[in-house]
């Protein structure tokens, strides 16, 4: 692995003598690069920053050529709001929401509402977030 580095630093024309602390931090912010392209794309920063630091060699072109992660959430067909959460009524008779970005399906309309106004109470009740 050494000798992939002592490469590297020819290339840039850093020579032979760099440090350890010196191939350290060059692996890193080699690895960082690959960690802000995969994140762009939709994956975890640290796992490609680590793959990136380990071999930036086979990591960049890996990174490179995965294709982006689809962020589209499915669609929703809303059949109303209650209390200001979009639902469905499905075939079956229960209800799916869309709360905070998540589909959460309930048996029936009731567990639905009861679950909305037991959400209501706890906001309302929660202490007020201090501010500082």
């Amino acid at each position: 692995m050494e000798i992939l580095w002592a490469i590297l630093f020819w290339v840039l024309g850093l020579g032979f003598a760099a440090s350890t602390a010196g191939v350290g931090f060059i692996a890193m912010l080699l690895g960082f690069i690959v960690g802000a392209i995969g994140q762009s794309k939709g994956y975890g920063f640290w796992g490609w920053s680590l793959w990136g630091m380990a071999l930036f060699i086979v990591a960049l072109p890996h990174v490179l050529l995965t294709p982006k992660k689809d962020q589209t959430p499915p669609s929703f067909r809303v059949d109303g709001s209650y209390e200001g959460v979009a639902y469905r009524n499905n075939a079956d008779g229960s209800v799916t929401a869309r709360l905070d970005g998540t589909d959460m399906t309930f048996a029936n309309d009731a567990n639905f509402r009861a679950f909305l106004e037991t959400r209501r109470q706890r906001i309302a009740s929660a202490p007020p977030a201090s501010m500082g």
